[in-house]
């Protein structure tokens, strides 16, 4: 088979929007499944390192019950000895405590299904990305549809995440992505919607969405100038 037309073939039965949503979800089982073959070894990985300190050792996020008192100092008490607060990301570790204690395995899991969302919400947001437009008219559906797969099979598998999802305390860099993305998705469809209430939701979306990512981890805090920079490289 040549090359050339392995879009054509990849995309067959994308003419209609039904079919294109059929498409995109079968990516994404793909997706899900081929990671999960990746890091099913990982799941009884021991604790290492900052995990003992921020999660064993650390006995504001052991959550006994689902009281507000109990969520409340969760929530509001640093990792360890740091004086640094990430409330978001310490919740889902205190939940995991709750469900399974020290069981590694829990952990292992929701940090996978975190990585695993966030790749199939970056490959939505590709697919938005070339409605943008400077990107709108250059590419074909098929065409359009097989580079945001294969960028996001690249992004997702690519060794370098290896330590974000299998370190258990680095959650809250998973997290951080995972809501930095989500709010890139949603600034996406607010730009390429026509002017209308919709347009507003998309954005007041995008801005939670930040504001999720900064209470999971500082460095989210890079989102701004990376939505500069997809105005200047697209709008």
């Amino acid at each position: 088979m040549n090359i050339n037309h392995l879009p054509r073939y990849l995309c067959l039965y994308m003419d209609t929007s039904e079919r294109s949503f059929s498409q995109r979800s079968f990516f994404c089982f793909l997706l899900i499944f081929l990671l999960f073959l990746c890091y099913i070894n990982t799941f009884h990985n021991s604790w290492h390192l900052d995990d003992k300190p921020n999660i064993l050792d650390n006995a504001n996020i052991h959550l006994t019950s689902l009281s507000p008192e109990h969520i409340w100092k969760c929530l509001h008490t640093p990792y360890g000895n740091q004086g640094i607060n990430r409330p978001l990301a310490r919740l889902t570790l205190a939940l995991n405590w709750f469900i399974g204690k020290d069981n590694v395995t829990g952990y292992h899991i929701v940090n996978l299904l975190i990585h695993a969302t966030t790749s199939c919400i970056l490959f939505l947001t590709l697919l938005t990305l070339f409605q943008t437009p400077r990107l709108q008219n250059k590419y074909s559906k098929n065409q359009y549809f097989f580079i945001s797969a294969l960028a996001t099979l690249f992004w997702s598998l690519n060794p370098v995440h290896t330590q974000a999802v299998t370190y258990i305390v680095q959650r809250m860099t998973t997290i951080a992505a995972f809501f930095t993305i989500v709010s890139i998705f949603f600034y996406l469809k607010g730009r390429t919607a026509p002017l209308s209430k919709k347009q507003t939701i998309f954005f007041l979306c995008s801005a939670l969405s930040f504001l999720l990512a900064l209470l999971s981890k500082e460095n989210a805090i890079i989102l701004p100038f990376l939505l500069i920079t997809f105005e200047l490289l697209f709008f």
